[in-house]
């Protein structure tokens, strides 16, 4: 018996609640829970955190985008000079090898040919070639006359005009000595 009250008392409330529901089941599915305050309110935060999310990814993945396209050219910039330097190196292994006349005459051809493109930077390196080449042979004319060019075209005036001056000089000089073997 006192088992059976319990029971007996869940089950009418049981009844009791399932009467309530059947009878305001139409009101519930009628319901509009899209217009509740509270749950505009939560779809309207979740709307804006997505929205900051995507324009967070955006920036993380603008600036590595930048990022990316900034080491790539560091990376080309580096092999380019990696490629320069290995050029560099096996041209002057082979350099070692000639004797001191093919040498000289190389580099005057090579430096001609970089003062041909009057570009800053084959400029520079036709100025270091003559500057081997008067290095090699102190009194080759040609080279004087060549680097007073480079230095003309750097508008390095001043070492233009001394390297003319000597150019000259030493011509009087290579004259003076060729007509006394006359």
């Amino acid at each position: 018996m006192y088992n059976l009250l319990p029971l007996i008392i869940i089950l009418i409330s049981f009844i009791i609640i399932l009467a309530i529901i059947i009878r305001k089941f139409p009101m519930l599915a009628v319901l509009d829970v899209e217009n509740i305050p509270a749950e505009k309110e939560a779809k309207m935060k979740e709307k804006i955190i997505k929205e900051r999310l995507q324009r967070d990814i955006f920036k993380v993945g603008g600036w590595l985008v930048v990022f990316g396209e900034r080491l790539i050219k560091k990376v080309n910039k580096l092999i380019a000079s990696l490629h320069e330097l290995r050029e560099k190196h096996q041209e002057e292994k082979k350099m070692a090898d000639k004797n001191p006349e093919e040498k000289i005459d190389i580099l005057l051809e090579q430096s001609k040919e970089l003062n041909k493109k009057d570009d800053f930077d084959d400029l520079n390196e036709a100025e270091k070639k003559l500057i081997e080449v008067i290095s090699l042979d102190s009194k080759n004319l040609a080279a004087f006359i060549e680097l007073g060019e480079v230095y003309f075209k750097l508008n390095k005036y001043e070492e233009a005009k001394q390297t003319f001056v000597y150019a000259l000089k030493l011509w009087n000089i290579l004259m003076t000595r060729q007509r006394k073997r006359k």
